[in-house]
């Protein structure tokens, strides 16, 4: 944005000194490259606005179901897996 505002004045600069040819053909370009950044950032956005939607009616908010019991660790494993870990602790 700012660099198009320097462009800008340039091209004021570059006709004020006589040359309204160049100066037009600079503001003419500063405002075709402001243009087609507006439009791709606008594409982007919309883009990414779309993406969000999609993935609000798409995604899970969470699991249907719980998980099996089975997959669950039982009160004696835990157990079982808390010694280990103090055995591994004292050995060392």
């Amino acid at each position: 944005m700012i660099l198009v505002a320097l462009l800008l004045a340039a091209a004021g600069q570059i006709t004020a000194r006589g040359d309204p040819a160049l100066g037009l053909a600079l503001r003419h370009a500063a405002t075709t490259a402001f243009l087609r950044g507006l439009t791709a950032s606008a594409l982007a956005g919309a883009v990414a606005a779309a993406g969000a939607v999609l993935a609000v009616l798409f995604l899970p908010a969470r699991p249907d179901r719980p998980a099996p019991p089975s997959a669950q660790p039982t009160q004696a494993e835990t157990q079982t897996v808390a010694a280990d870990c103090r055995q591994t602790v004292a050995a060392d």
